[in-house]
């Protein structure tokens, strides 16, 4: 169902019902480069607290695009925030729903609650996104910076890990690697397909999914810093500017707050350019309990 996202009325909820497989699971690892064990290895999974593979978060992120997608064409994302109170294993059936909590008439802008819930109404992922129209991204887009509250610091060091550490890696995404991504998730919006369509809507060059950059934060949170065995709880991203094929990505994080007691991590993250323009602005929270021995 295609909706004109002009007249949808706050209140609204729409809900879709999905079951994703251990087999979908290893298709965003092998997209997204994050093997975290606790997403791919039964094995490894069995020994944390979950008993078995989780969904990556970025994995959930993407579907939760599809749908927007599908619902609100000609629309672009500005803003996520994602929080994951509990696991989304292989299998069960789990429910979207998106709810529209807000407008703006004159900028376009809708923000809206998106969660998905087990078959019980558990919440196993609970977020808030902004989208605009296309005719409006480019005014728009970079007026939400992000809240930065000053936190003390309460450790220095956790597992081995020290506030200030850092790591960065960079990609570049090709034709090949969004078709993986629509073919995995649904999410066929033409910005990712259709030059003719991204020229009309003021972009030089078809764009990367939102979902695959958080994909590289996901690979460094997962396979680098914190690493193996991380369990991610909350993310804020903030689009700032689009990323296009064919141009390196240069996703980084950087550990900023320690808390021992609890195993919890705060770390900043971002996507840019090499000319360190940047396209995504974040922060996220890890849980290291599991966390792996390398």
């Amino acid at each position: 169902m295609i909706l004109d996202n002009l007249f949808t009325p706050v209140g609204e909820v729409f809900k879709f019902k999905n079951t994703l497989s251990q087999s979908d699971f290893d298709r965003f690892a092998e997209l997204s480069g994050d093997n975290n064990p606790i997403h791919v290895d039964p094995n490894f999974a069995i020994g944390t607290k979950f008993g078995r593979t989780v969904a990556h978060g970025m994995f959930l992120y993407s579907m939760i695009c599809s749908y927007l997608t599908n619902l609100f064409p000609e629309t672009y994302q500005i803003s996520q925030e994602l929080m994951f109170p509990s696991p989304t294993y292989a299998g069960e059936e789990i429910t979207f729903s998106l709810e529209v909590v807000g407008r703006q008439i004159e900028t376009g802008l809708i923000n809206l609650v998106t969660n998905i819930s087990h078959q019980n109404d558990e919440l196993c992922c609970q977020g808030r996104a902004a989208i605009v129209p296309l005719s409006n991204q480019l005014a728009t887009i970079d007026k939400f910076p992000l809240d930065k509250k000053s936190r003390p610091i309460t450790d220095q060091y956790c597992k081995g890990l020290k506030v200030g550490q850092s790591e960065s890696a960079g990609r570049i995404f090709t034709r090949s690697d969004l078709k993986k991504y629509i073919e995995l998730t649904g999410d066929n919006n033409p910005l990712y397909t259709d030059p003719a369509y991204v020229e009309k809507n003021g972009f030089r060059d078809i764009i990367v999914p939102p979902g695959l950059l958080g994909g590289m934060i996901s690979y460094l949170l997962g396979t680098k810093l914190p690493g193996p065995g991380t369990n991610w709880l909350k993310q804020t991203l903030l689009f700032s500017a689009p990323s296009y094929i064919d141009e390196e990505v240069i996703a980084s994080v950087e550990l900023n707050r320690i808390r021992l007691d609890k195993d919890l991590i705060n770390l900043s993250t971002s996507c840019t350019n090499k000319s360190g323009d940047l396209f995504v602005s974040g922060e996220a929270l890890v849980l290291v309990k599991d966390l792996q021995a390398v």
